[in-house]
C-alpha cells in the first residue's frame, strides 16, 4: 500500500513527463500550504507574563492535593483534575476552557485548549528519566514548556535550579493549576525545614525565580 500525507491531492503512482501536470500539482500544494499558514496564524496568541496572587491557595483550601512519588525523587504535590471538574462553575476562567472541556468531554480542543489540566503519561516518563539519570539541575535555568501542572519545573526548583520559567498555552492553566501547585510544594518544603528546626525559607528563593507565561 502506497503511503501519502493527508493532502487533498490525488495519489499518482505512474510517472509522467507532462510539465503542465507537474506545474498544476505544484500550484495546488503551494495553495494548500498558504491556506494552512493562514489558518495557523489566526490561532497565535500574544505572550502574557502572569503576576503572582497574594494568596494563590485561597480557592483550594478545602481540597486535598495528591502526592506523586517516583523512585528517589522528592514527593510532588498537585491538584487532581477532578478538582476542576467539580468546581468549574465557581472558578475564574476568561478562556472558558473549563466549561468547554466538560461539555465536549475532551482533553484537547484545537486552538482553544491544549490539555494543560491533565497530567499526561509523558510527564511520568520524564520524571522517571530524570530519576534514572540522577539530574539535579543545580545552578541551571529551566524552561518547563507546555508545563500544565508544572511538575517538571517544580522538581527542577526542588533540585537546585536558579530559575524556572513555566509556560503553557492557556492562562487558565497557569492561574488555576500551575501557580497553586508551585505554592503547594514550596509550602511543603518550608514545613519540612521547620520540622528539622531550621529557619523557614519564607519561599523567597524559589518564588523570586519563578516566571509564569502564557504563550504565542
Amino acid at each position: 500500500m502506497a503511503f501519502s500525507f493527508n493532502f487533498d491531492i490525488p495519489l499518482r503512482t505512474e510517472e509522467t513527463n507532462d510539465k503542465e501536470n507537474k506545474d498544476d500539482k505544484a500550484k495546488c500544494v503551494d495553495l494548500k500550504c498558504s491556506e494552512a499558514s493562514a489558518t495557523v496564524s489566526k490561532k497565535i496568541k500574544d505572550a502574557v507574563e502572569h503576576q503572582l496572587l497574594l494568596d494563590p491557595l485561597s480557592h483550594i483550601e478545602n481540597w486535598m492535593p495528591e502526592t506523586i512519588t517516583i523512585g528517589a525523587l522528592p514527593p510532588l504535590l498537585c491538584l487532581n483534575e477532578s478538582v476542576f471538574e467539580k468546581t468549574a462553575p465557581e472558578r475564574e476562567d476568561s478562556e472558558e476552557i473549563l466549561a468547554k472541556t466538560l461539555t465536549q468531554n475532551s482533553d484537547l480542543i484545537s486552538g482553544v485548549y491544549e490539555g494543560g489540566l491533565k497530567i499526561w503519561e509523558c510527564t511520568y516518563d520524564l520524571l522517571e528519566y530524570i530519576d534514572d539519570a540522577g539530574e539535579t539541575f543545580a545552578g541551571k535555568r529551566v524552561l518547563d514548556l507546555g508545563c500544565g501542572a508544572g511538575l517538571l519545573g517544580i522538581l527542577a526548583l526542588k533540585r537546585g535550579a536558579t530559575k524556572v520559567d513555566f509556560q503553557d498555552y492557556n492562562s487558565t492553566v497557569i492561574e488555576q493549576l500551575t501557580v497553586p501547585n508551585v505554592f503547594l510544594n514550596c509550602e511543603e518544603d518550608d514545613e519540612n525545614k521547620e520540622k528539622s528546626s531550621r529557619p523557614p525559607s519564607k519561599r523567597k528563593a524559589p518564588l523570586n525565580e519563578m516566571y509564569l507565561k502564557m504563550p504565542h
